[in-house]
């Protein structure tokens, strides 16, 4: 019996690039999923490479792997904080979160070889253009963008130059690489610490703009959670307001007033003092749980670790500066990280 073999010329990026009429290095960016080229154009190159049943060479992509991994980082690189809203130039002046963020890239650009500065892009002086022709002009590298609460549509453009990274929650349609906290288990570490002091009964409080922000995690985390270490029974049901800014206190009063909760559990910072300005003493008449505090506050509840947040980011972004990867990725990827428990002074023991 007599065999015949059929030999089937291997489909490369040279092919591809014909086909395409583009460049190899076009087509090598394409398949990668690099921002550097427009998605339009991406997923034409996908699709003809698809067609003509191309197929990556598993040696070729380690070693490219490899190389990308030892690849020497660029010579005094900035990375650069987009910084949103607040029009002070000290970080002094900043919050506490924005603080920590700062000190923790700040660690890990100095071991790891950059320098970091910021910029300020709320500034209205400055344009998408401007502030392109700024960071071209300083060597950027690399940005970090933390938690926009102000929309950031007409900054997407500036992406597709740089490598990024986004730090914490922001707008739905930012499909961004991100860094940000886990808080189904930063609340089932606040309902384990709760439980063990003997609270029966906690109420959540926040704002429909944060929810928003944070795809309402904190409120389905404690829906879950309360149910769990106490009973269905006990659950109340949140307090909400329309922002940060518009709460009302005679709302609260009214809240408190009817469903009587034990402890209040909010990431919502003006909670603590309209308490206070209801005369109630925490935590004798009520609790009191942070979702966002720091360690070693007097304020119980979440520590965020917004500095290994940062550093994290930071990380990620240099294998990306590295990579050469810059721009919006077709595939997002979120890295979530843990909390940590401050025992603070605003509990006491229910037994």
């Amino acid at each position: 019996m007599k065999f015949t073999v059929k030999l089937v010329r291997k489909i490369t990026l040279k092919d591809i690039a014909q086909e395409a009429g583009v460049s190899a290095t076009a087509v090598s960016l394409a398949m990668r999923g690099s921002g550097r080229i427009s998605n339009d154009r991406t997923q034409k190159i996908q699709q003809i490479a698809e067609r003509l049943g191309y197929a990556r060479d598993p040696m070729m992509s380690a070693l490219c792997a490899y190389r990308d991994t030892n690849r020497p980082r660029i010579n005094n690189a900035n990375i650069y904080f987009l910084q949103f809203g607040h029009a002070s130039k000290s970080i002094k002046n900043q919050g506490t979160e924005e603080r920590d963020l700062w000190n923790g890239a700040l660690k890990e650009t100095k071991q790891l070889g950059y320098s970091l500065n910021k910029i300020w892009v709320g500034d209205p002086s400055l344009n998408p253009e401007r502030i392109r022709s700024i960071l071209k002009s300083r060597g950027v590298a690399g940005l970090i963008v933390y938690q926009a609460n102000s929309p950031i549509d007409h900054l997407k453009s500036i992406f597709n130059d740089f490598s990024v990274m986004w730090l914490g929650d922001g707008p739905k349609d930012t499909s961004l690489h991100s860094v940000r906290l886990n808080r189904f288990s930063s609340m089932k570490l606040a309902w384990e610490n709760l439980s063990t002091q003997g609270y029966q009964t906690g109420g959540l409080v926040f704002s429909e703009h944060s929810a928003d922000q944070n795809y309402g995690e904190w409120d389905a985390a404690h829906s879950h959670f309360q149910r769990k270490f106490v009973g269905r029974a006990q659950y109340i049901p949140p307090l909400t307001f329309r922002s940060n800014e518009d709460c009302d206190i005679a709302a609260l009063r009214d809240w408190l007033e009817k469903w009587k909760p034990q402890v209040i559990i909010s990431a919502f910072k003006k909670v603590y003092h309209l308490l206070q300005q209801l005369d109630l003493d925490i935590p004798n008449d009520i609790g009191y749980l942070a979702l966002s505090t720091n360690n070693g506050s007097e304020i119980t509840g979440i520590d965020q670790e917004m500095e290994s947040i940062s550093q994290t980011g930071i990380r990620l972004l240099d294998q990306l500066i590295r990579n050469r990867e810059q721009g919006i990725p077709k595939h997002q990827q979120i890295i979530e990280t843990n909390g940590q428990w401050n025992s603070g002074e605003t509990l006491k023991s229910q037994s």
